[in-house]
C-alpha cells in the first residue's frame, strides 16, 4: 500500500498513476482537508485528516511536499516505523534529509520523476515515460525501484552526495534553456520578425535538435558553424551582435560555443579551423 503526502501537482498526479498501474494506494494527506479532498477526487483515492492514519495503513510513504517541508513532515511523524519505506519527491535534496524517520526505524530514499510538473493532468501523461532518479537505503531503493518500473517510467541510481549537482544538471537542460531561448527570440525581433510569431518559429528546429539527440547522442548530433569549423560565419555572427550592442547575448554564444569546440574536438574537426574559432571566442 503507497500513502501520499502532498496535495500540490505531483503528489495527486502520483497518486492517480500508481493507482492506473494496479498499485494498492491506501490515500493522500494534505494539510489543507480541503485541497486534500480535491487530489483525492482528481486521483481517485482516500483522502485522509489525520497523516498518522495515512502513515499507520501504507507500507510505502511518498512524501511530495515543497522542498523547506520536507523536513517538518519527517519531524512530526511520530511512533515505530520498521520496515516502512518513505520517500521524498525532491530533485535537489538528498534522503538524509528524512533521517528523524530512519531512526524510527524507517528505510528512506528519494524518488525524483526527471521531468517538469505543469499541472496534474499533463503530470500524468509524463510522469509514465519520464526517467526516475532513485537513491538512498538499499532496501528503499528496490522498493522504489519497482514502483517506478510498475508506472512505466525509467528508474536510474544516483549517488546521494551527487544528489545538488544532480539538480543543477537538470536546471541546465530545462529552466536555463528558457533564457537561452529568450535570447534567440530577442535575436529575432531585431530581425523584423513579427511578435506574433517570433516565439514560435524555432520550435521545429529545437524539436529536431531534441529528437537527433535522443537519437545520435549530444557529440554526434551536433550541426552548425563550430563542428563544421566555419570560421567566418562564428565572426560575423559575433560582428553582428556586438555592433548592435548584444552583450549579453555575445557573452552566452561564446561561453556555449566554447563547450561546442570540446565537442567538435572529440567528433576529429579541423584542429586549425578549431584554433582559429577559440581565438575568436577568446
Amino acid at each position: 500500500m503507497v500513502g501520499i503526502v502532498g496535495t500540490g501537482r505531483v503528489g495527486p498526479s502520483l497518486a492517480k498513476v500508481l493507482r492506473e498501474s494496479s498499485v494498492e494506494v491506501s490515500g493522500i494527506w494534505g494539510r489543507n482537508y480541503e485541497k486534500c479532498l480535491d487530489a483525492s477526487e482528481f486521483a481517485g483515492v482516500k483522502a485522509y485528516k489525520n497523516l498518522e492514519d495515512l502513515i499507520e495503513r501504507s507500507k510505502v510513504i511518498i512524501i511530495a511536499v515543497k522542498d523547506d517541508a520536507i523536513c517538518h513532515v519527517a519531524e512530526s511523524i511520530k511512533g515505530k516505523l520498521n520496515g516502512k519505506v518513505f520517500a521524498h519527491t525532491s530533485g535537489s535534496i538528498p534522503s538524509s534529509v528524512l533521517k528523524p524517520l530512519k531512526e524510527k526505524g524507517g528505510l528512506i530514499g528519494s524518488f525524483h520523476p526527471l521531468q517538469s510538473f505543469g499541472s496534474r493532468e499533463s503530470g500524468v501523461t509524463l510522469v509514465r515515460r519520464c526517467y526516475i532518479a532513485i537513491e538512498g537505503d538499499e532496501e528503499a531503493v528496490k522498493v522504489l525501484w519497482k514502483l517506478a518500473e510498475r508506472i512505466g517510467a525509467e528508474p536510474f541510481r544516483i549517488e546521494t552526495k551527487g544528489k545538488v549537482l544532480y539538480h543543477a544538471s537538470a536546471v541546465m537542460a530545462c529552466n536555463l534553456f528558457y533564457g537561452l531561448y529568450y535570447l534567440a527570440t530577442e535575436m529575432l525581433s531585431l530581425c523584423g520578425v513579427e511578435e506574433k510569431v517570433k516565439d514560435k518559429v524555432l520550435i521545429p528546429l529545437v524539436e529536431g535538435t531534441v529528437e537527433n539527440i535522443k537519437t545520435l547522442g549530444p557529440v554526434k548530433a551536433l550541426t552548425g558553424p563550430v563542428v563544421r569549423g566555419d570560421v567566418g560565419t562564428v565572426k560575423k555572427h559575433l560582428e553582428e551582435m556586438e555592433g548592435r550592442f548584444l552583450n549579453e547575448h555575445v557573452r552566452v554564444y561564446k561561453t556555449l560555443s566554447k563547450v561546442l569546440l570540446r565537442m567538435a574536438k572529440e567528433r576529429g574537426v579541423d584542429e586549425k579551423a578549431l584554433k582559429e574559432i577559440e581565438k575568436l571566442l577568446a
